[in-house]
């Protein structure tokens, strides 16, 4: 009971930091992440270490939801709390589903994937086809509490099923080789296979960091437009008021009397 405590404790603390590194990588105003590491350290726990882990699996998928809405607003409302719950409980049921899936058209637990057909299955079957559930679950969850517009779902759910599907397809190989049993099996892939999969996650976050920064400076750029354009008219408008105040100082100055009728008279 108390290694299960501490192994879904640290599943979560995992996932959090999965997470964390995952929002870093998303490219404003969108939603999602262009890669999403949860994805991939869920399915290898469970696959690894056993389905007893989802409560760790759905711990760090609320956390991970927590830190999405403070990415993105100060303002936490029950509504976002419902909506954060319901995402984390498809992303868990997401990796439970992949390793179902699996343990019916591979074999339970780890599979091998020591032969073609099996690496394909894998691939396939835990990447792009089980990544449908949260991406699907999710977009229609917060188009339902109308916390997306409606033009951005078509994307946003792109990019979340690109990002889980990426984070399966990079991650869970690459941590197969680090922790999968028998060791035997897997110390070998090391360097054919998780080296050249670092190497990928590696050279993908670089690209992703540096579209951030792009993306920023962009944004930098119209925002400084934006605040020129609106100062050059605030000048020109305390300009008039400025004007319009002397021509009426110089009217009182040529009147003897001012009164409410003479406002309407042409000089």
């Amino acid at each position: 009971m108390i290694s299960n405590f501490f192994g879904n404790l640290a599943l979560a603390i995992t996932l959090f930091a999965g997470g964390w590194l995952g929002m870093e990588m998303a490219v404003p105003p969108g939603y999602a992440s262009p890669l999403w590491p949860p994805a991939g350290i869920a399915l290898t726990a469970l696959l690894i270490w056993g389905r007893r882990l989802w409560p760790g699996v759905l711990s760090g998928a609320i956390a991970n939801q927590v830190l999405a809405i403070n990415e993105y607003t100060e303002h936490i409302t029950t509504v976002m709390l419902c909506s954060s719950f319901l995402i984390a409980c498809a992303s868990t049921l997401q990796a439970m589903t992949a390793t179902w899936l699996l343990s019916k058209w591979l074999q339970p637990g780890l599979p091998k994937l020591d032969t073609p057909p099996s690496i394909l299955i894998f691939f396939m079957t835990a990447g792009p086809l089980s990544c449908l559930i949260a991406s699907t679950i999710g977009i229609s969850c917060l188009l339902l509490f109308d916390l997306i517009p409606l033009t951005s779902v078509l994307s946003s759910w792109r990019n979340w099923w690109i990002g889980d599907s990426l984070g399966v397809l990079i991650i869970t190989p690459l941590s197969f080789c680090l922790f999968g049993k028998p060791s035997e099996l897997w110390r070998p892939r090391r360097i054919t296979v998780a080296l050249p999969l670092f190497g990928t996650l590696l050279t993908l976050v670089g690209i992703f960091t540096t579209v951030f920064q792009i993306e920023q400076s962009r944004v930098q750029m119209v925002f400084d437009n934006e605040a020129d354009n609106l100062r050059m008219h605030l000048v020109d408008y305390a300009d008039k008021i400025i004007d319009n105040a002397f021509v009426l100082q110089d009217f009182y100055k040529v009147s003897s009397a001012v009164k409410r009728d003479k406002f309407g008279h042409p000089s």
